[in-house]
């Protein structure tokens, strides 16, 4: 897969687009968690969207599934979680299927400190 323009500076673009080519790439699920929610866990986003951002951050949800069959209760949390990082994030952003580059694990960047 090649994939296209991001904020990411053009050197961690081509980072990730080498690790996606060479299998090196882990699942957002096994990326450590700084916090751990019940249905989401805050983690360092290993493909920062650099270019724009100081900091670039995921709440990912605790399994795989797409966005329209997560449990109620994980959007309840995923809500409350917002709202708390609203106060923190500059921006916080969800891609469409079609955007996105991990497909079946929902997840929401929040990016932090624009350049």
């Amino acid at each position: 897969m090649n994939l296209g323009k991001s904020d990411r500076s053009e050197d961690t673009q081509a980072l990730y687009q080498h690790d996606i080519d060479n299998s090196l790439t882990r699942l957002l699920l096994d990326e450590p968690a700084v916090v751990a929610y019940k249905y989401w866990n805050l983690i360092v986003n290993r493909y920062p969207y650099d270019q724009r951002w100081c900091t670039s951050m995921m709440l990912v949800h605790t399994e795989e599934s797409s966005w329209c069959d997560i449990s109620q209760e994980a959007v309840i949390e995923l809500h409350e979680l917002k709202c708390r990082f609203k106060k923190v994030f500059d921006k916080i952003e969800e891609n469409g299927e079609t955007m996105t580059s991990v497909p079946n694990i929902p997840h929401v960047h929040l990016l932090q400190g624009r350049k």
